[in-house]
């Protein structure tokens, strides 16, 4: 006991010493105020953004709507290659008839 009261000078220091390594070890491993709220705000638009995302339900009715427009389209496409050839005959017949009459104007039988 002795022995302390004589080099408590010494032993104070060290342990002030000791404390401070530890302060300063405790600061680079814990996130200061700082760095909590820039990742607080950080945080808040992510989860704002979240929200305005579409949820599993809007997403499954997208996907049911898509393949009904899709088989509507192979529809129309089916329907369009009938009327492409309607056109082709109508022009044919056309042509047929312009023929025809450039014939018949020239004077050739």
């Amino acid at each position: 006991m002795s022995w302390i009261l004589e080099h408590w000078p010494v032993l104070g220091f060290g342990i002030n010493l000791l404390l401070g390594w530890l302060m300063w070890s405790m600061g680079k491993r814990f996130a200061s105020k700082d760095e909590l709220a820039f990742l607080d705000k950080r945080l808040a638009k992510a989860e704002t953004s979240l929200t305005q995302l579409p949820s599993r339900t809007e997403i499954a009715d997208l996907q049911v709507a898509i393949a009904q427009l899709t088989g509507a389209v192979k529809e129309t496409n089916a329907d369009l290659r009938g009327v492409s050839k309607l056109v082709e005959r109508v022009e044919n017949a056309v042509t047929r008839h312009e023929t025809i009459f450039a014939d018949a104007a020239r004077g050739i039988k």
